[in-house]
């Protein structure tokens, strides 16, 4: 028995006490209070490393360069950088720094004689052998922190210039511990001096090729000129963007098609310029399109350079989201309806001054305008639709099929300020009368989200939806539904708030498989060529699940339901019989109090406090404390009839055997009852029980069996009878107060 089940009886003063005692014991033996300020106990505990630019206030960046070219002799420049540990207090161990070492080379990589560079730490000490103390977040614990830790250190980088310029890289490596992921790889800040500093200028930009037709070349240049002191380095080449433009610049050239390499640098000398060419072979369309040549730059004030170059970005454009409309075999007599986007894809908006079926056409086509950017006019060279650059406006293209076997071919043209666009159209009448087609999706109540297959758990509240459904050739509507529902035994859930409506409701509570079947019915009193079916699947996924059904011969209506807690109905009379369904741990038999009513030698489990759980303690906490997953929950009580009721474990206690009981609770004047329980181990069904035997009355208790799981067993109840069974009349049911764990 665990310690909060021996703590259950106890005072909950005495049990607190207990409780502060044993920790506080664990504590003095070197345990929990000393090892959470530590790693060796705490293993998820780290240090996050954090470098600010105290200046900035800005993260620190690997690498600085500067520019000493206007340094007088004897005058300098610093850095100061801070470090910080950014871990949450809660979860943070101190961050401290093991070593510091410095290197000063040439700009070459070579040895210097006298260095320019210093780094210096707490106390103005030299970084390397300066004193480090240990680094805190702030609001970390007091009793945790490390004598002399505090919340940030800085140190300084200094460069001094000493009689004639030169060109150096300094490099700060410190070595931490505490930050897990940084490990033992040192944090590296590098300073590199120069003596100049680049500046790049480059236009046009964008560079605009202007209007260029269908299958057209053209041609255009943009020239970047270095306008500092030192070579500007072109690094990181790319090209982006729709525009089929190929680039050359410095003997290299890329396109969509062939990117540079990586390590491709073009170099600008300082007063120095570069000619960049673009040039287009031929365009697919004469709607706008644009590409960014994209590069990064040792510029300071400019790290990353976006060229744009862009053709047809003047005058309007117009794209047709479709060149040839089909619509297939139709109903005869039922319209079918297609859109049409038009779009402006030029510089200046578009003006849409005309559509029509094209003379010539044969019989049912034609352009509809109920949509937002006509609405329901169509257009005319007098008074024309606008489109916006960038947006789209909606044509609608409609076909009745005029008769059966008709084959239909004609054509739209759409008029506009970008010239006219023709669409192709094709159609065909279906060659005789057809009846209606059943169809239906599934819905989750909840979320209106589709049900992904054929599967879903107990409970859960589902939309049955006919709107897919299509009239016959007839053309006559859809004018009635008839829903229908193969379920499980003993299963008697409804569609609600009738079979015969287009979206009925259906909550499957049991499991098993259920066959979903649909019939729809036109205006001309045709049934469906065949019914729609949709089977079901509907399986728990929990590891163990648990239901009760029952059937009462004297009730005439299992499907009512009781409008109160009780299960009364308006007119105060009950809709059905109501039993419990229990699941006892096995502790519940060890607990004080608990008594042998049914003779099998062994305490009874039943009303056991903290460890049966029914409708009397509905989701009792057990084994693992504060683990929801080993808990077992009373997922749904039933007081009207024929259940379910569900008690169900998410993860059971591997081996451990529950057992499984039914209460007739109350008759209602119903008379007898015959429960079913049904077991689910890991989804699938592992036991039915059925009572054998004399029916439940009023206060009878009976034993159903006795579950695990790993392994997956269940067998009677120790005690049952040669048909399985373990019942005790008129069953003791005593509560003192509450059956919940106090």
């Amino acid at each position: 028995m665990d310690l909060r089940s021996k703590l259950a009886g106890l005072p909950a003063l005495a049990a607190t006490l207990l409780v502060g005692m044993t920790l506080a014991a664990c504590d003095s033996e070197g345990g929990s209070a000393a090892t959470a300020c530590g790693n060796s106990g705490n293993l998820d505990k780290t240090a996050t490393i954090s470098v600010q630019d105290s200046s900035a206030g800005t993260p620190a960046k690997s690498l600085y360069e500067w520019d000493i070219s206007a340094l007088s002799s004897g005058s300098s420049k610093q850095l100061s950088l801070a470090i910080r540990n950014a871990a949450p207090a809660v979860s943070a161990r101190p961050l401290a720094i093991k070593s510091v070492t410095v290197s000063e080379t040439t700009g070459t990589g070579g040895e210097v004689g006298a260095p320019s560079f210093a780094c210096t730490g707490p106390g103005d000490k030299p970084c390397e052998s300066a004193s480090w103390p240990q680094v805190v977040p702030a609001g970390y614990d007091p009793a945790c922190k490390p004598a002399g830790a505090v919340e940030s250190v800085q140190f300084t980088i200094k460069y001094t210039r000493a009689g004639a310029l030169s060109i150096r890289r300094y490099k700060v490596a410190i070595v931490f511990d505490g930050d897990v992921q940084q490990g033992s790889k040192p944090y590296v800040v590098e300073v590199a001096t120069r003596l100049g500093t680049p500046s790049i200028s480059c236009s046009p930009n964008p560079a605009d090729f202007g209007k260029v037709g269908l299958a057209e070349a053209a041609s255009t240049t943009v020239v970047c000129i270095n306008q500092g002191k030192a070579d500007l380095q072109m690094t990181d080449i790319k090209l982006l963007g729709s525009l089929p433009v190929a680039i050359s610049m410095a003997g290299l050239t890329l396109d969509a098609a062939t990117p540079l390499p990586s390590s491709a640098t073009v170099t600008i000398a300082a007063d120095d310029s570069l000619t960049i060419t673009g040039v287009i072979a031929k365009l697919t369309s004469e709607q706008k399109m644009a590409a960014i040549l994209r590069f990064a730059t040792n510029d300071p004030s400019k790290p990353q350079i976006d060229l744009t170059w862009q053709a047809n970005a003047s005058g309007p454009c117009v794209s047709l989201s479709k060149t040839s409309v089909d619509f297939g075999l139709s109903q005869v007599g039922a319209s079918q309806v297609q859109e049409l986007q038009i779009k402006s894809c030029g510089a200046d908006d578009l003006a849409i001054t005309g559509a029509e079926i094209t003379q010539g056409s044969e019989q049912g086509f034609a352009v509809g305008f109920a949509t937002s950017c006509f609405s329901g006019t169509a257009p005319t060279p007098a008074a024309p639709v606008s489109v916006p650059q960038g947006l789209s406006c909606s044509l609608q293209v409609i076909y009745t099929a005029p008769q059966l076997g008709a084959v239909s071919a004609g054509k739209l043209t759409v008029h506009t300020s970008a010239g006219d666009r023709t669409v192709l159209l094709s159609g065909k009448g279906e060659t005789q009368v057809s009846c209606p087609k059943a169809c239906m999706t599934l819905k989750n109540l909840a979320d209106s989200s589709p049900v992904i297959g054929q599967a879903v758990i107990p409970q859960t509240k589902l939309v049955l939806d006919a709107s897919c459904s299509t009239p016959g050739s007839s053309g006559q509507a859809i004018a009635k539904y008839k829903w229908s529902v193969s379920q499980p035994p003993d299963s008697y859930a409804v569609l609600t708030p009738s079979d015969a409506v287009k979206n009925p409701q259906f909550q499957p509570n049991s499991a098993g498989a259920y066959t979903i079947t649909l019939d729809v019915i036109d205006g001309a009193d045709v049934h469906a060529c065949a019914p729609a079916v949709y089977k079901l699947n509907v399986t728990p996924d929990d590891k163990l699940h648990i239901e009760l059904t029952w059937d009462t011969p004297a009730d005439p209506d299992k499907t009512d339901v009781g409008i109160d807690a009780k299960g009364k109905k308006a007119d105060g009379t009950y809709a059905g019989t109501d039993l419990d369904l229990h699941l006892a741990n096995p502790l519940a038999e060890d607990q004080a109090g608990q008594k042998d009513y049914d003779k099998n030698g062994t305490p009874d489990p039943w009303f056991a406090v903290c460890y049966d759980c029914s409708v009397f303690n509905g989701y009792p906490d057990w084994d693992e404390f504060g683990n929801y997953l080993d808990n077992p929950k009373l997922d749904r009580d039933d007081k009207d009839g024929w259940g379910p009721e569900i008690i169900y474990i998410k993860e059971p206690a591997a081996g451990a055997k529950y057992t499984i009981g039914v209460l007739y609770n109350a008759a209602h004047s119903f008379g007898k009852s015959i429960p079913t329980v049904r077991v689910f181990l890991d989804g699938q069904l592992q036991a039915t029980v059925n009572k054998l035997g004399p029916d439940l009355v009023e206060g009878d208790l009976w034993c159903a069996g006795q579950v695990s799981w790993q392994p997956n067993t269940f067998v009677p109840c120790q005690g049952a009878d040669a048909k399985g069974n373990l019942l005790t009349h008129k069953y003791p049911v005593v509560i003192q107060g509450s059956l919940q764990c106090q």
